[in-house]
């Protein structure tokens, strides 16, 4: 999974909030779902291209205090559950 190329789905739209965090609309089921600020930032890095392990690299280097393996089961949690939510997309690399 962490080598999968993702891709937002087209019909969720995203809008930030001023906390940093995010809300996600579904448009095919009229459904929301809420970011964090880091759950955020993944959503962003999703968008420039980055498959799930150059998001944990990015992250790794801008929070040190959080480990590596921390780090990886979070984001790994968090993509399994946007893509179970259809809100992303897994590409064959």
């Amino acid at each position: 999974m962490t080598t999968e190329l993702l891709t937002k789905n087209p019909q969720v739209m995203s809008t930030e909030l001023p906390d940093g965090g995010s809300v996600l609309l579904d448009l095919s089921s009229e459904l929301y779902f809420g970011l964090n600020s880091v759950g955020t930032q993944i959503w962003e890095y999703v968008g420039d291209g980055a498959t799930a392990t150059e998001i944990i690299d990015r992250l790794d280097a801008e929070y040190e205090q959080v480990d590596r393996a921390t780090l990886t089961k979070d984001v790994t949690a968090l993509v399994a559950e946007l893509k179970e939510r259809e809100l992303l997309v897994g590409l064959s690399s």
